[in-house]
């Protein structure tokens, strides 16, 4: 193992100090047995999401603008009237061919809260 001069590498787990030579052989089969305990680790964590996913199950832990979690159940978005009613406004807005900075001229001009603007509300909700 080459370090720069006046490193000193020393890993207390595996027993191994540059300096003396001590377990210095062993060093890349700990690097690759923890590389692929890493690579493992995100491949169970990836199927895990995707199968909370396949099964209908919130994989965010942040709800879309118009919803609210359900404080009985966190697996559960029930509908902010107030907001999804700016949500509704936007679709039909799109629907009806607006463009993006059209729909924000239009929310802007009705004095509709925005997802940017409403952020401060949705937190103290």
């Amino acid at each position: 193992m080459d370090l720069p001069r006046g490193i000193r590498f020393i890993a207390i787990q595996e027993r191994v100090d540059i300096l003396t030579g001590d377990g210095v052989e062993m060093t890349p089969f700990h690097n690759i047995s923890k590389e692929w305990y890493a690579a493992q680790t995100s491949k169970k964590i990836r199927a895990v999401w995707q199968s909370k996913a396949d099964n209908g199950k919130r994989v965010s832990s942040s709800v879309p603008f118009g919803y609210r979690k359900d404080p009985n159940d966190k697996e559960k978005w029930l509908i902010d009237e107030p907001a999804a009613k700016a949500v509704r406004k936007i679709h039909a807005l799109c629907l009806a061919g607006r463009g993006a900075s059209q729909i924000a001229r239009q929310l802007e001009k009705e004095q509709i809260l925005i997802i940017n603007a409403s952020t401060d509300y949705m937190r103290k909700r």
